[in-house]
């Protein structure tokens, strides 16, 4: 298996290292080993044990990861009224862009906050726990996911892509990222492992006070 996963040209951050640690460390592999690579290969196993966060999903979907305190952006009108040409890329936050296209003159969009609270990430897909508004989608329409220190983005089969900043303009913990970045490539194979009754391991348990 071979991924082609780091996007940042920027080897010296120091975010994209512990990020490329996070993940080379599923793949078994040292920090030497994944520092300065655009992309890793072998053999990944998720054995993490699922998180106990008092949700009630439907039987065999489990909590792999959350991220707390986050902010939901919705493009959204802004009570402005402009014209606008072709546009490749629509800033969204620092660092965070959307690939847009339009030419049209109407009410003026921008991205702003929409919702705040918690984003779940589970083998059947995301699921976000709001206190406006709740979103859950499944990984079979996420197209793609951009993971960046700045925020997450998911880009859906239709519609305006999903996008979360933490709410305090913090950098998304690289390790959580790392997580993430692991379950959005294995979620088929974990999903065949609790079938087959593999997954969760046994003996392996997370509590949340």
């Amino acid at each position: 298996m071979i991924w082609d996963i780091f996007k940042s040209k920027d080897d010296k951050t120091l975010w994209i290292n512990q990020y490329r640690i996070a993940v080379g460390s599923y793949f078994g592999l040292a920090e030497e080993e994944v520092l300065g690579k655009e992309q890793i290969g072998g053999d990944c196993s998720f054995d993490d044990p699922p998180l106990n966060v008092g949700l009630r999903l439907p039987k065999n979907e489990y909590v792999l990861e959350c991220f707390e305190n986050i902010t939901l952006f919705k493009y959204k009108s802004d009570g402005r009224i402009g014209g606008h040409g072709l546009t490749l890329r629509v800033k969204v936050a620092k660092g965070l862009y959307y690939r847009a296209g339009a030419g049209r003159v109407g009410m003026a969009k921008s991205w702003q906050p929409d919702a705040s609270g918690t984003l779940y990430i589970t083998n059947k897909g995301i699921l976000f726990d709001g206190d406006l508004r709740n979103v859950k989608l499944p990984w079979g329409k996420i197209i793609r996911e951009e993971i960046e220190e700045e925020g997450l983005q998911f880009e859906k089969q239709t519609g305006d892509p999903l996008v979360f900043q933490n709410t305090d303009n913090s950098k998304i913990d690289p390790h959580k990222a790392g997580r993430l970045k692991i379950i959005s490539q294995m979620f088929d194979d974990i999903n065949d492992r609790i079938e087959k009754g593999e997954y969760p391991p046994k003996g392996k348990k997370s509590i949340t006070f």
